[in-house]
């Protein structure tokens, strides 16, 4: 009986919190980075894109 004052039932729930957090702050930013770089991928070719389907064609 002893033995579950220094090991609660609570603990192994509260190690595996602490691991998905931990796991969470580390893969987190490298989630949002590679979101921001492909989303600026997307805008970056827009512009090229526009100018390239727009011919230029003189009517006179």
């Amino acid at each position: 009986m002893a033995w579950k004052l220094y090991y609660p039932k609570h603990k192994n729930n509260n190690m595996k919190s602490r691991i998905l957090k931990a796991v969470v702050a580390v893969v987190a930013p490298l989630v949002i980075e590679f979101v921001i770089k492909k989303i600026a991928e997307k805008f970056d070719e827009k512009p090229a894109e526009d100018k390239k389907r727009v011919p230029v064609q003189n009517w006179e």
